[in-house]
């Protein structure tokens, strides 16, 4: 197996057993059968028995359903196997087998637990599971790759037979109810692999479904997962579409090949040409247990005078760790989200819903430095938005907008933002704004009367974003644009007139740098 994995590493990355909580465990589970076993006694005479009676009559509701007979209810081999199947739950969560264990094994495990047919919750016969299972780890990695080509469709043709391509489909995700079924797992093992070969983290199980749940009524529309690494398309009729990027997808057919050697054709377990990539743009994949943080967290919306609020809370058990409800915080904060006092809660001044499913489901947040998204201070944007004069007839344009840092203090009935960022792009709508996803750079769509704008500012970027939007003035328009302070001595849009603001010092928060405001008149 390890010539399959060549190029990661393969030190520890499971979550090993702990023998102090499994000798709790046991502990447990011996002092629950001990005070079982004298309930039993005390029950098992018939006197206690006629006495029980009374008390399962009188649980009767008035539709007289059936409760059971005593003799029954105390036979402790009966309670007993609940009492096993209860203990090895608890002690199958204690590692992470169950997320790297295929969905059929998986499953198989679920079953005996829900039908109580589990082995005897003894000492050494536990220990001796969960070595063996936590042994064969690797083994389930490539036994998950072959479940998951074994269950895609044999209906449809983008399946296909000598390997996994870049699209794959599963029916029967969903039953016609809307729930997930047992094949819901496959996309869980999938995700898993990928996981594995990313190096990151691997989702829990129930983490899966969850993410299921939320897209299942936003039939045939493309959800980014994983940072990228996997697409998911799921349609009414309970299937779903998936693909994985190409630098992956090779990978699960080098695996398939492990235990299939003569089953998949070179060419299909090859790794593909690199392409040049066309944009410097970065997403910032974001660490499992903090996507988790954010997925147990209570999100609504309510009245709050004299404007509507949504409040985000996060789920008290799960935030203890203060590690990562700090870069939970953080992420809520980027998304324009402002702590409450004295709580773990968020408010936010749009419907934030849907912007945080997305990067819960995206497992991606925009790159600060790549995007070059500082937004822009109040103090600035105001100063920007009384140098613009907007009047009521003025058609506005803010361009390369992120979340609408100027945007929110101008008329929104009148405005237009244009951002490169899908995830900026989505909080500008919530917010109420038109917006559109595209570079500016390559983006045009007409004349405006007001442009306001903070562009970015790395590799001399700023000069010619603004000489993009001053072509685009409208005669007599008027441009107003924060900049670098050092361009202040330089020529900018010789024919047209231009006035500077004051100087702003260490202007965004986190980076040192000066700016000033440009003012910008076109002839009339």
């Amino acid at each position: 197996m390890s010539a399959v994995l060549a190029g990661n590493e393969e030190p520890a990355f499971f979550a090993p057993a702990n023998d102090d909580a499994i000798d709790v465990l046991i502990e447990q589970y011996n002092d629950a059968l001990s005070n079982m076993q004298r309930v039993a006694a005390f029950m098992s005479g018939p006197e206690m028995q006629r006495a029980a009676h009374f008390f399962l009559d009188a649980q009767r509701d008035q539709f007289q359903r059936q409760v059971p007979e005593a003799e029954k209810l105390f036979k402790m081999e009966i309670a007993q196997k609940a009492l096993d199947a209860h203990y090895w739950h608890r002690a199958l969560n204690l590692t992470d087998v169950l997320d790297y264990m295929p969905n059929a094994k998986r499953h198989a495990w679920n079953d005996q637990i829900h039908r109580r047919d589990c082995p005897a919750f003894e000492e050494d016969t536990v220990r001796d599971n969960l070595r063996h299972m936590l042994a064969q780890r690797l083994d389930f990695l490539a036994e998950m790759v072959e479940g998951i080509f074994t269950g895609l469709s044999g209906e449809h043709v983008t399946n296909r037979p000598e390997g996994f391509s870049k699209r794959m489909i599963i029916s029967y995700v969903y039953t016609e109810y809307g729930s997930t079924t047992d094949r819901s797992g496959l996309i869980h093992d999938l995700r898993a692999v990928l996981a594995k070969f990313m190096g990151n983290d691997l989702p829990r199980h129930h983490g899966s479904a969850a993410m299921l749940y939320k897209i299942r009524d936003t039939t045939g529309v493309w959800f980014t997962l994983d940072g990228g690494a996997l697409r998911i398309r799921v349609y009414k009729k309970g299937t779903a579409h998936l693909e994985v990027h190409p630098d992956l997808a090779w990978r699960l057919n080098e695996i398939l090949a492990h235990r299939h050697p003569r089953a998949i054709p070179p060419a299909y377990r090859r790794r593909p040409e690199t392409r040049q990539r066309t944009t410097t743009l970065i997403n910032r994949p974001i660490p499992y247990p903090v996507l988790r943080l954010l997925e147990s967290g209570t999100y609504w919306h309510y009245e709050r005078p004299p404007r509507q609020a949504n409040e985000f809370s996060f789920d008290w058990n799960a935030s203890r760790d203060r590690k990562l409800l700090a870069e939970a915080k953080a992420i809520l904060e980027v998304l324009g989200g402002v702590p409450i006092a004295d709580s773990d809660a968020y408010l936010f001044d749009y419907p934030a819903n849907e912007v945080i499913d997305e990067v819960i489901l995206s497992g991606l947040l925009p790159d600060q430095r790549s995007h070059q998204f500082y937004p822009t201070p109040p103090e600035i944007a105001e100063a920007v938005i009384d140098a613009a004069q907007i009047g009521p007839n003025h058609r506005c344009l803010e361009p390369s907008a992120g979340q609408g840092g100027l945007a929110s203090f101008m008329p929104q009935a009148q405005t237009h933002c244009v951002e490169i960022s899908p995830l900026n792009c989505q909080v500008l709508r919530a917010r109420g704004f038109e917006a559109t996803e595209a570079d500016f750079m390559s983006w045009r769509d007409g004349v405006f009367d007001r442009i306001c704008m903070n562009p970015p500012f790395d590799r001399r970027r700023a000069r010619v974003h603004l000489e993009r939007a001053a072509s685009m003035l409208a005669p007599g328009g008027r441009l107003v644009c924060v900049l670098p302070a050092s361009y202040k001595d330089k020529p900018l849009l010789p024919d047209m007139d231009t006035s500077w603001s004051r100087t702003y010092r260490d202007a965004f928060p986190g980076v040192s740098i000066d700016v000033a405001i440009l003012t910008v008149q076109a002839p009339g």
